[in-house]
């Protein structure tokens, strides 16, 4: 981690900051009392609803273009045409305007869980990074069991060594796998064969993740509202990538905090 600010040229406060950030840990706030929350079926239909009442008052708008179009081409055609260049976006942009009004997530309701969970980090020739994405890992605040699994994607560097000696540093517990077939898709169905826990994050080899990362992503989860998995049986998954609470090797690390 120490060295995404030394390999800046006389780092600021601005970074500086943002670097301490990354390892802080978030302090959910209380919610409040006579917060009301709506569902997200509730929120559907709503944004459907308004969407429609938009589309509606489109449409009577427009009567004179369609009618002063017609005159010139067919009926169908007009109506066709102003369909497909107003009707139908405007009903879009109105159906995702309404959904960012009313995304309003629950609150907490476990802000500390311990449910066991699996971080699954693909790599391939990642020398230079895997040894802060290890760090990072080490560094998270989460309270339950979580799995380190790196699967090496036929690396010719020193992405295994960096590897192993940050875990020996971190006193991280980290399981190395190998995958001779190139492909991030194969590297993490390796992986994937080799999880106990019902929970799994995907993590790239270049991710620095922020200390609550992982804390977070389980209680956003754990305290949505009940729902299906989309097939019998599944756990769910979730990708930790540069936005939101990560930061890229590569680039800037920011702090996120949850919605």
């Amino acid at each position: 981690m120490t060295s995404v600010i030394e390999s800046r040229i006389d780092p600021g406060p601005a970074e500086l900051d943002r670097a301490a950030g990354m390892h802080r840990s978030y302090v959910v706030p209380a919610p409040k009392a006579s917060r009301f929350y709506v569902s997200v079926r509730w929120k559907f239909g709503l944004a459907v609803s308004f969407a429609a009442v938009w589309l509606g008052f489109s449409i009577w708008l427009s009567i004179p273009w369609i009618a002063g179009l017609a005159a010139h081409i067919s009926l169908v055609a007009a109506v066709v045409i102003v369909t497909l260049l107003a009707f139908l976006p405007g009903f879009i942009v109105a159906l995702l305007f309404a959904s960012l009004v009313l995304d309003k997530q629950p609150p907490f309701k476990v802000v500390s869980p311990t449910t066991g969970v699996t971080v699954l980090i693909a790599a391939r020739n990642e020398e230079d990074a895997i040894g802060d994405t290890i760090h990072s890992l080490a560094n998270q605040d989460h309270a339950g069991r979580c799995a380190i699994i790196l699967i090496d994607n036929g690396s010719t560097d020193g992405t295994i060594a960096v590897a192993r000696e940050a875990a020996a540093e971190a006193h991280l517990d980290l399981e190395i796998l190998s995958e001779g077939e190139p492909g991030k898709n194969h590297a993490l169905n390796t992986g994937l064969a080799h999880v106990t826990t019902d929970l799994v994050i995907t993590v790239d080899a270049d991710t620095l993740l922020q200390r609550s990362a992982i804390r977070l992503l389980i209680a956003r989860l754990e305290s949505s509202p009940p729902r299906s998995p989309p097939w019998p049986g599944a756990s769910s998954c979730a990708t930790a990538a540069a936005p939101s609470g990560a930061g890229s090797r590569r680039g800037t690390t920011s702090s996120g905090s949850p919605r």
